[in-house]
């Protein structure tokens, strides 16, 4: 090996050692999974029209206890889901552009996933 390619070789091992000591350096970075409320509880469903066919991009609005209001799009599916719900009374409202709104009640207990599907109609 020549001077040339030893200078080459030491100048890389210098960069690979200055950067280890880069990321050793770095602080750690923590996940903790995310913790729902004890005995949460889930809505989930589809909307479909009234010929039962299912609406992507329809939303969907939650109205619940203590002033809860939650909003979620439908999958290409027409799915839909809320978590980490505490049980009470809910008000779900689907909408969707050339339909009229879906409206249902729906009661949820702790700990419980629920289905609540909802049909639209063509205006």
């Amino acid at each position: 090996m020549n001077a040339r390619q030893s200078a080459e070789v030491l100048g890389a091992v210098t960069c690979l050692a200055i950067a280890l000591v880069c990321v050793s350096c770095l602080p750690s970075v923590k996940s903790d999974p995310v913790q729902l409320p004890s005995g949460a509880a889930a809505i989930r469903g589809q909307v479909k029209d009234q010929w039962g066919a299912t609406l992507a991009q329809a939303v969907v609005t939650l109205f619940g206890p203590g002033g809860i209001r939650r909003r979620a799009v439908t999958d290409d599916q027409g799915r839909y889901i809320f978590e980490g719900l505490p049980p009470g009374r809910y008000e779900l409202k689907a909408t969707a552009t050339g339909f009229n709104n879906a409206k249902r009640t729906a009661v949820v207990e702790t700990g419980a996933t629920i289905r609540v599907d909802l049909e639209v109609k063509v205006i």
